[in-house]
């Protein structure tokens, strides 16, 4: 039995004190705790042991900062504001009147703080002596981590317009950091008009502005010329009569024909057709990968949380043989479908994935965070050491049927938990942190634009 093997078959994960009610310390040595979270025993000590063990600690954190979300004191707003930002929170739920310009935050070993808003978690976020500081609250407030912060540089792209007029913030959100541009085309779905809409989705505007192939294709390849664009991916609802369909093929066009770029960094979400034949005109188009989410692989919790999915798209059967078909289009390694894990057992999870690993699919799972506005709103996650086990395990899983980490990281949103555990066993450090990976940046191959 490999130290995977022993890992994922682990009955219980440990978890740390700070996701028990303690403050955890980042920086603390614990000999033991690399044997306890990772895959068993290690036969040989490693050089960066300590490091591993420390980033162990930090994802444990990280995850639980995912599931528990960060709530910010109003007389916090004005601090923070002034570290300078880059990612907009407000209006919200958490204050209507709460508007706050924030940095990416960092923990010390490199994984992110990410911040999402939420009035009841334990965890806060203030600013000591001019510096970011996470903290929890109790009985009394302890400190947890000094954070790192990245503020957002001003992008060669600010400013700037559509041919008809259209911010390009209006038309993606582009990380400069990574170089994905995201594209979400439309929020509409015509499943909440049938009254099959996701309960965990709030997508369901109706007549939504739909995001033309010809914006998203003069945002790409400006994004390209610019050198800030590495990737490409494109989502959103179902649109009447499936036209969402056609509307990647187009976007595709655009894009090729004004970057030049044939075999493009893109991919896509797409809900499942009976008609397979999209498939090959995906990857004529120019597709390198393609999503497409079962959401729930249980049958039963599938009728009851993703009506619309089920009922228009064919049901259970023909979801798995179009994602079946799709590899002999794309290859394997090449589909993804998700789980949104939370929602059903992780057995029911685990058995999915497996069966789509086992054809070539990768069987992703992410954090279900409930969403407000959505049928689901108000319950509860499971908790962070869940998510870390199911993640564990569903990396057993890929090593078993030879996903690599390249392979997990280059469908946008399929590394997640799973793809940090990867980096850390094959210790990618730099400077004493984890390191990232990104895509080479695209250049255009054509100035004809």
């Amino acid at each position: 039995m490999t130290q995977l093997d022993q890992r994922a078959a682990a009955p219980h994960l440990r978890v740390s004190p700070g996701i028990q009610g303690v403050a955890l310390d980042l920086h603390a040595p614990t000999p033991a705790l690399g044997s306890e979270i990772r895959f068993g025993a290690q036969p040989k000590q490693s050089a960066n042991a300590g490091l591993k063990d420390a980033l162990y600690r930090e994802l444990e954190l990280h995850v639980d900062l995912s599931v528990q979300g960060v709530n910010i004191d109003p007389a916090d707003h004005a601090a923070l504001n002034a570290l300078g930002g880059g990612r907009t929170f407000g209006p919200t739920r958490l204050d209507e009147d709460l508007t706050l310009q924030l940095p990416s935050f960092y923990l010390p070993h490199g994984l992110s703080a990410g911040v999402r808003l939420s009035p009841h978690s334990v965890y806060g976020l203030v600013v000591e002596d001019g510096e970011p500081v996470l903290c929890r609250y109790g009985k009394r407030r302890t400190l947890v981590a000094k954070l790192d912060y990245r503020r957002k540089p001003k992008s060669p792209l600010a400013g700037r317009v559509t041919s008809d007029g259209v911010s390009f913030e209006d038309i993606a959100r582009i990380d400069e950091t990574t170089g994905l541009v995201h594209v979400s085309y439309s929020k509409e779905c015509s499943l909440k008009d049938k009254g099959e809409e996701c309960k965990f989705c709030n997508y369901d505007n109706r007549n939504a502005i739909v995001k033309t192939p010809r914006q998203v294709g003069e945002l790409f390849a400006a994004a390209v010329e610019a050198g800030v664009a590495s990737s490409f991916h494109l989502t959103g609802g179902f649109i009447p009569e499936r036209r969402e369909l056609e509307h990647y093929i187009d976007v595709a066009e655009e894009i090729k024909a004004r970057t030049g770029l044939e075999g493009f960094v893109g991919s896509i979400s797409m809900g499942a057709t009976e008609d397979y034949t999209i498939f090959d005109k995906l990857k004529e188009a120019g597709y390198v990968m393609i999503g497409s989410n079962m959401e729930v692989w249980d049958r039963n919790f599938r009728k009851a949380i993703v009506p619309g999915k089920e009922n228009q798209c064919g049901g259970w059967d023909n979801w798995v043989a179009s994602l079946e078909y799709a590899v002999k289009v794309f290859g394997t390694t090449k589909i993804v479908s998700n789980i949104v894990a939370g929602i059903e057992t992780k057995k029911s999870i685990l058995e999915g994935v497996e069966y789509l690993c086992s054809r070539g699919i990768l069987g992703n799972a992410g954090i279900w965070r409930p969403t407000p506005g959505t049928d689901l709103e108000g319950h509860q996650t499971p908790l962070a050491s869940w998510h870390l086990d199911l993640a564990f395990k569903r990396v057993a899983i890929y090593k078993k049927y030879g996903f690599t980490r390249e392979q997990i990281h280059s469908y946008h949103g399929a590394g997640g938990i799973a793809g940090i555990i990867y980096r850390i066993e094959d210790e990618l450090f730099e400077d004493g942190k984890l390191k990232s990976l990104y895509h080479p940046r695209l250049t255009l191959q054509n100035q004809t634009h």
